[in-house]
């Protein structure tokens, strides 16, 4: 699911309907602390004598400060949790590296005894790396590479 918060696209596997919500909420208010805000600014234009308009200037001035810093918080509070989700699954994609690499070890204790049997039966090639590396050194006593070479094409 991707929403937006404030210019930044969220792309989120999970539900984030809660955090949506939340938000959607406070910026209510603060749209309408912010329109409040300006009918009183119109209205201080029209009567700058009014003693009670300046007074209900300052409240809405001090909800916004509320409403912003709780529209914070709550930002601060997804913020915290999407850092814990990406370490639970760095924490998971490293636990299969880890498993992978050390199965790797395992993977060549069950193929040494396959390779072991197949050097058995071929006697004329010497891989790069892995167990029939050896080569030389169990063909000697079995006649030279060049003797061997034409025994295998007949």
């Amino acid at each position: 699911m991707a929403g937006r918060i404030q210019g930044i696209t969220v792309e989120i596997g999970g539900d984030t309907t809660k955090l949506q919500t939340a938000l959607k909420g406070v910026n209510t208010e603060i749209r309408n602390t912010q329109s409040q805000l300006r009918d009183v600014d119109k209205l201080l234009k029209l009567d700058p004598g009014n003693t009670e308009l300046p007074a209900q200037k300052h409240r809405l001035l001090g909800d916004a400060v509320k409403e912003t810093k709780e529209k914070l918080d709550t930002l601060k509070t997804a913020a915290e949790q999407a850092e814990q989700a990406f370490q639970w699954g760095t924490d998971f994609i490293g636990g299969i590296v880890n498993g992978i690499k050390f199965m790797i070890g395992k993977v060549g204790e069950a193929v040494s005894p396959v390779a072991d049997k197949i050097r058995s039966f071929l006697h004329f090639s010497v891989p790069d790396e892995g167990p029939l590396t050896d080569y030389e050194s169990w063909i000697s006593g079995h006649g030279d590479n060049e003797h061997r070479k034409h025994a295998d094409v007949h």
